[in-house]
């Protein structure tokens, strides 16, 4: 049975429903609905942004998971800069599909993230203290930084002691898998550094002789 929309006259032979009204009508409406601006969140000091609590690299996939949960309607990034994002969004109307384009302004604002802060105030969890020959300290050096880093942390600070170097990391969770991804076994012990809701808090301490 042919219908026609409320709004704006067509038939349903003219232009597909959904519902009562066409689909023209309805993504219109979505659209209308739809907030002109979103702001955004990177770090100043590393650049990445805020998506869902975790910050990323700036791209295409990691603005579109953000306004994807601002907007409550998937959404692929189609292109942006500073100013705004040309996006595809869907969403479901009555059980069926809408698809359609939309422009939208962005509003790109700074937070530093954890991990800056961290670094900055020289926040470690792990000291690998490093001791024996001078040329396989330097050696093992270089695989530290770049498990690290490969791996979401990063080391607060290097010192040059008489008896080789301590190593000061940022995650004692990262530290631990460095030593079992190198199947390295260094003498263990910890220290009590302060308490975090009623949960108190080790620093790691480790002592590896090359």
């Amino acid at each position: 049975m042919k219908i026609y929309c409320p709004t704006c006259g067509k038939s349903s032979e003219e232009i597909p429903f959904i519902g009562e009204f066409c689909y023209e009508c309805v993504t219109k409406k979505i659209k209308e609905e739809m907030p002109e601006t979103e702001t955004v969140y990177t770090c100043r000091f590393c650049e990445r942004m805020n998506v869902l609590g975790q910050y990323k690299k700036v791209s295409k996939e990691s603005l579109a998971e953000e306004l994807t949960s601002l907007l409550k309607k998937h959404v692929t990034v189609i292109d942006f800069d500073k100013k705004k994002a040309s996006l595809n969004v869907v969403c479901t109307v009555d059980g069926n599909k809408a698809k359609f384009r939309y422009d939208i302004n962005l509003k790109w604002k700074f937070k530093t993230c954890q991990q800056c802060d961290r670094k900055k105030s020289g926040y470690f969890e792990a000291v690998i203290q490093l001791r024996g020959d001078k040329f396989l300290i330097k050696q093992m050096l270089y695989s530290i930084e770049g498990f690290v880093n490969a791996n979401g942390a990063f080391v607060t600070k290097k010192e040059d002691i008489n008896e080789g170097y301590d190593v000061y990391i940022s995650d004692k969770k990262v530290a631990n898998e460095f030593f079992a991804a190198y199947k390295l076994k260094p003498k263990r012990s910890y220290t009590l550094h302060g308490m975090k809701k009623g949960k108190e808090l080790y620093r790691n301490f480790y002592l590896l002789r090359l």
